[in-house]
């Protein structure tokens, strides 16, 4: 593969100079200098005329911004105020709601006499009369919860009584804490019923410079949402009031309520409503950046942005928006300088292009002969790669049979001349299944070279095979002194796999392991043997010095050997790799992480198969 990479590589590289050929020669220094003072007045009135553009339409939109701040700014503001301006400061004078909320030493009930209430309860007259009052009140203003009351008592008219006391009782403590430094409350609270927000107002109640308590209303602001609503086209244009948390609490585009414009922090969102995450209450605006009056969101459809202006409203801790999207005012400025750039790109692309027609022209008879000239160079340079690596490939093959032949061939001389004919004729036949074994890989390198397809299903039995193997390689184990070990498994099992490239496979294996333990003292390789369904596992093991971490990722790689010896060309991994990848099956490196690092660990293989039938492995 390193062969063909740089062949490849060779051929890119000419290809870029061929293509280096063709581009247009450098113009004079006197065109240049033109062409450059001609590209500056054009992008610099495409600047002004957007510029010019834009800032025509945002002065537009900033004069309505203002208008509509000052309209609907005064409204809110008028609607917000003028009871507790007016009304709350008269109601706080009654004298049955200082009665009932001067201080008294022992219980209302054993000072005063008691009266039953509109629904039957017994009720001191102190507090009798100041819920007369309150619900007198309750009963012009329709929509409003009225209520009074100081840090121990608390009196409340309202349609949903039962929701707005739970309500008050919550934030009692704040405006209790608020209204004795004498200073009025105004906040905007979230029912826990989940309705729209309410705007809560609470006055301190004062006699004699001494404050006896709070007279406030719970206004609901739903009409006040309607306006808004119906004031200004959505999509367009926006109006909203947001407290001094970022949080939106009135808004003529209803989706935008409740949310927030920056990220408020879990334990305040916890605060103002215990169940925001089930009511989704509170969320950040898509992706949101205020930076000099424009605002830009980004949600599940589109980004937008919008051009923001912003005024408080006075006596309150509110903030009124006005928000005009200006979307479509960049799109049209963009369109009309890209009209003109487009205008301009043509007629450069007209001229430039009748200049360069002739000069391509010629240059095209040029370019062809060149890349024919390289391309015929390039193929003769794939040649030599391609022989190459098939040159590798069978040093590496019939390396590994000869030397076993040589090995074989010197024991059955020693025990010739010893005229111990058995184990001659043991050395022979040995050297004989390896000119076997030599005639399999040759007759697989003539397929290779002609390209033939062979569609005849492989079938190798497992248990005659690793025997094979052993036998093979039984002359280096015991000249080594290497004992192995085979495990009980069903001897009927049969793979998918040619037998003699199986018995390659195991043949390396086999031999990597005896150049592994060359300095161990304990030399030992087990093998064994498991059928799972439609897999057949081949497991080798030894007890050699085993393979780095580091080199685990990479040993499958041609040329990447673990041994000192220069004469390891680092292929035999590889094509055990490729044998069993071709029929369907793999071979990988099983890692121990309980080991020691002082131990030596050995090195394990595992080997995947495709079974030719299902078998068991007997226990």
């Amino acid at each position: 593969m390193m062969f063909f990479s740089k062949a490849k590589n060779s051929k890119n590289s000419l290809l870029k100079a061929a293509a280096i050929d063709m581009k247009p020669r450098l113009k004079p220094s006197v065109f240049l200098l033109f062409s450059s003072i001609i590209l500056s007045v054009v992008a610099l009135c495409a600047f002004v005329l957007w510029n010019s553009i834009n800032q025509h339409q945002l002065a537009k939109l900033a004069q309505s911004a203002k208008q509509n701040l000052t309209l609907y700014g005064s409204k809110i503001e008028r609607e917000l105020g003028q009871v507790q301006q007016s009304l709350l400061p008269l109601i706080a004078s009654h004298p049955a709601l200082l009665n009932y909320l001067l201080p008294y030493e022992l219980p209302l009930s054993k000072l005063l006499p008691s009266k039953l209430s509109p629904s039957g309860t017994l009720l001191p007259t102190a507090q009798f009369q100041a819920q007369t009052q309150l619900t007198r009140l309750h009963t012009v203003l329709s929509n409003r919860t009225v209520f009074i009351g100081n840090a121990k008592q608390l009196l409340i008219a309202s349609s949903n009584k039962k929701l707005d006391l739970v309500l008050l009782e919550g934030i009692k403590k704040t405006i209790v804490s608020r209204i004795y430094k004498d200073k009025p409350y105004r906040q905007f609270v979230f029912p826990i019923d989940g309705r729209s927000a309410k705007f809560l107002i609470a006055l301190p109640i004062k006699k004699n410079g001494a404050v006896l308590g709070f007279i406030g209303m719970l206004m609901e602001l739903s009409f006040v949402q309607q306006q808004l609503a119906s004031s200004l086209l959505p999509d367009q244009e926006i109006l909203m009031v947001s407290d001094e948390r970022g949080i939106i609490l009135l808004s003529s585009n209803a989706q935008w309520l409740y949310k927030s414009f920056s990220n408020l922090p879990y334990s305040l969102k916890k605060i103002i409503n215990a169940q925001f995450e089930q009511k989704q209450l509170f969320s950040q605006l898509g992706i949101v950046n205020i930076d000099n009056g424009i605002l830009k969101t980004a949600n599940a459809a589109q980004e937008q942005t919008y051009l923001v202006h912003s005024i408080l409203l006075k006596g309150y801790p509110l903030r009124l928006h006005h928000l005009a999207n200006i979307d479509d005012i960049k799109k049209q400025s963009y369109l009309y300088v890209l009209f003109f750039l487009f205008c301009i790109i043509l007629l450069a692309l007209m001229v430039l292009f009748l200049k360069t027609k002739r000069r391509a022209q010629a240059e095209k008879i040029n370019l062809e002969q060149t890349l024919l000239e390289r391309d015929t160079e390039f193929k003769h340079q794939q040649k030599l790669a391609s022989l190459g690596m098939v040159a590798t490939t069978i040093a590496h093959e019939i390396n590994q049979p000869i030397t076993a032949i040589k090995t074989e061939a010197s024991i059955g001389c020693k025990y010739n001349e010893r005229g111990d004919t058995g184990q001659v004729q043991h050395s022979l036949k040995i050297i004989l299944e390896y000119t076997r074994l030599l005639a399999s890989i040759t007759a697989q390198l003539k397929d290779f070279a002609r390209k033939r397809k062979t569609k005849k299903s492989n079938t190798a039995n497992i248990e005659q095979t690793i025997k094979q193997s052993l036998t093979l390689n039984h002359s280096r184990m015991k000249a080594d002194g290497v004992d192995y070990f085979v495990n009980d498994f069903d001897g009927s099992i049969s793979a998918k796999i040619d037998e003699h490239q199986l018995q390659q496979v195991l043949s390396n294996l086999l031999q990597n392991s005896c150049d592994a333990m060359q300095t161990c003292q304990v030399k030992h390789i087990d093998i064994s043997v498991t059928a799972e369904q439609e897999c057949i596992y081949i497991k080798v093991s030894d007890s050699g010095i085993g393979i780095d971490k580091a080199m685990q990722k990479t040993v499958f790689d041609a040329f990447v050997s673990s041994k000192n010896e220069t004469s390891s060309m680092g292929l035999g991994l590889a094509i055990c790799q490729d044998i069993l990848s071709h029929f369907g099956g793999g071979i990988r490196i099983i890692t121990d992480e309980n080991v020691s690092l002082s131990e030596p660990a050995g090195a394990t293989f595992m080997i995947s198969l495709l079974a030719e039938t299902k078998a068991q492995v007997q226990p």
